[in-house]
């Protein structure tokens, strides 16, 4: 049985420990990255304020962890307010997907589960009964969900949430060598080289429910003389090991969005495209009316990333609006099919 042993780091006033967890293993120890942090805006006080916070990182002995070798990273996470500052008790959740370097996959077994713990304030760290035991697909990689339904994980404020993944290494990892961390959705969908282990986060927080990317820079000796190492060939695995399915079509978007960063920014949306060659068209639309409109040709199979920007006319009809129903729509040529998500946007 794995164990996560807190140690004291405050989430801002709130008093929320981060835990940097422990193995059972005195030789091993956590190599944990820098601490993320979201905003989101209080529209009681009309003020932006600390919204959540996340981090990531591996347990390995330097001295005897190989590749090959099964070991874990983690992810820690949780909110510090509710939805939207003090005008809500509605709280914050959170998708985590996850986003491991080339040769570096998920080995979940009977001997490797996920481990999932929580921890409310100041009091002890308590095991998660609705940990999950396999992963689902996500938008940037296999996504560990809350429980095996797929659900997001709920974030009380106050609240810290650690879930402990296992890995496999079929290479050698070397660290800042092996190229530097993305950034930002862009950098993190070009696949740019990085031996960096990243869990994606998209955080609900009813203002403008960000992707925080926490990322560790992952070391790891080669396999030792005369043996050949086991793992994926990168990506992540989405079970226990075993072959990963062809892509399924998909559309992600924010659901909730403000107005604001809608007119100055637009909408990032996601698409997994199956087969290589397929035309995607994409519409954001409010009840009749078109609002923004892309088409891309010769797409790659794969994860693509389009900015869907509002055209003059649209940036005028929702300049005033308090808040807004859309409908994003996308029609793919191959396989021929329209997908299509609803997104709330307030002021």
């Amino acid at each position: 049985m794995r164990k996560r042993l807190p140690t004291a780091a405050v989430l801002l006033a709130l008093v929320v420990l981060l835990a940097a967890a422990a193995s059972a293993d005195a030789a091993e120890q956590w190599h944990n990255g820098v601490t993320l942090q979201s905003t989101l805006y209080n529209p009681c006080l009309d003020i932006s304020e600390f919204g959540a916070i996340a981090q990531s990182g591996y347990s390995s002995d330097p001295a005897v962890t190989h590749a090959g070798d099964v070991f874990y990273g983690h992810a820690l996470f949780g909110a510090a307010t509710y939805v939207g500052g003090g005008c809500s008790t509605m709280d914050q959740a959170a998708e985590l997907d996850l986003a491991p370097p080339a040769g570096v996959s998920l080995a979940i077994d009977s001997a490797h589960p996920i481990y999932c713990f929580y921890q409310d304030g100041s009091g002890p760290a308590q095991s998660d009964p609705n940990c999950p035991t396999h992963t689902v697909t996500g938008t940037y990689g296999p996504q560990l969900p809350h429980g095996d339904g797929g659900g997001a994980w709920d974030m009380p404020p106050g609240r810290t949430i650690e879930v402990q993944f296992p890995l496999v290494s079929n290479r050698a990892l070397n660290g800042p060598a092996g190229g530097h961390c993305p950034e930002d959705l862009g950098e993190l969908s070009l696949g740019q080289p990085r031996d960096c282990l990243i869990t994606p986060i998209h955080v609900a927080d009813g203002s403008s429910d960000p992707w925080l990317l926490p990322n560790e820079e992952m070391v790891l000796a080669g396999a030792p003389a005369g043996t050949t190492p086991s793992g994926g060939s990168g990506g992540g695995s989405h079970g226990g090991g075993g072959a990963r399915s062809h892509a399924k079509a998909t559309l992600k978007v924010a659901r909730h969005v403000r107005l604001k960063a809608l007119l100055a920014k637009g909408l990032h949306v996601v698409l997994t495209v199956p087969a290589a060659g397929s035309t995607a068209t994409v519409r954001l639309k409010q009840g009749r009316r078109t609002l923004a409109h892309v088409r891309k040709r010769h797409l790659k199979a794969g994860r693509v990333t389009i900015r869907l920007r509002l055209s003059k006319a649209a940036r005028r009809h929702l300049r005033h609006a308090r808040h807004a129903k859309l409908r994003l729509i996308e029609k793919l040529s191959n396989p021929r099919l329209i997908l299509h998500r609803t997104i709330v946007a307030k002021r």
